[in-house]
């Protein structure tokens, strides 16, 4: 074997249906890592990721979670990563930008009829809103967030604290589909539950461009 690194990818393609959809996107990854916050720090599940995106060396991870529940876990499952080495964790409980987030949260909220005491609770026990506040204050580049509760109070907060790119109307979902015939990508499944014709045709539009992101051509077929 004179290629290890072509040799592994191969493996992993043989294994893992999703290795040509996601070839593109880890290349790049790799070439330029960036500061993805996990708001489900503390999850086996993404532990378990995570572990796998250091040894990939595609992102730099921030964990949201409690020290002594994250540590415990990740001996438990006998992980090689260190905390400040490998990872940055944040504390919900105690971070030294508390103050700083809940404000921000609360000028963000109160023409919604959000409370100061509202806020400094959601800012202490809810993780995708202090992922999100992350992301808005550019301290992350991206965020992954939902493994637990339910997608429409996630994708609530995404969009009070993030809010659209300019000239997009509307919030949509993607779902990826792994087939023994490849890739499909299918709007939207989540979001928008009867889409009017200038929705249809803006998710139609911003689909076309996520899936050119991972290297393909897209072709579409509207049901």
């Amino acid at each position: 074997i004179e290629d290890f690194d072509a040799y592994r990818q191969q493996l992993a393609e043989f294994v893992f249906k999703t290795g040509p959809a996601m070839k593109t996107v880890f290349e790049r990854a790799r070439r330029d890592p960036t500061r993805i916050v996990y708001a489900d720090g503390e999850s086996e599940r993404v532990l378990r990721a995570v572990q796998g995106v250091l040894d990939e060396g595609i992102a730099l991870p921030i964990l949201v979670g409690r020290p002594d529940v994250v540590a415990m876990r990740i001996e438990r499952l006998g992980l090689r990563m260190k905390v400040d080495a490998d990872y940055e964790l944040v504390n919900p409980h105690h971070d030294y930008r508390y103050r700083e987030y809940w404000t921000e949260y609360q000028s963000i909220m109160e023409r919604k009829g959000g409370s100061p005491a509202e806020a400094r609770n959601i800012v202490r026990t809810n993780s995708t809103v202090i992922a999100s506040i992350m992301l808005r204050r550019n301290e992350a580049d991206g965020m992954i967030c939902g493994i637990a509760g339910r997608f429409t109070e996630h994708m609530s907060h995404i969009r009070n604290l993030l809010g659209l790119r300019d000239g997009v109307n509307d919030l949509y979902a993607m779902t990826a589909l792994i087939t023994q015939k490849g890739t499909l990508f299918i709007c939207d499944t989540h979001a928008i539950s009867e889409p009017s014709a200038e929705q249809t045709a803006e998710m139609t539009i911003l689909a076309a461009e996520v899936v050119r992101r991972f290297g393909m051509a897209p072709r579409i077929a509207l049901l």
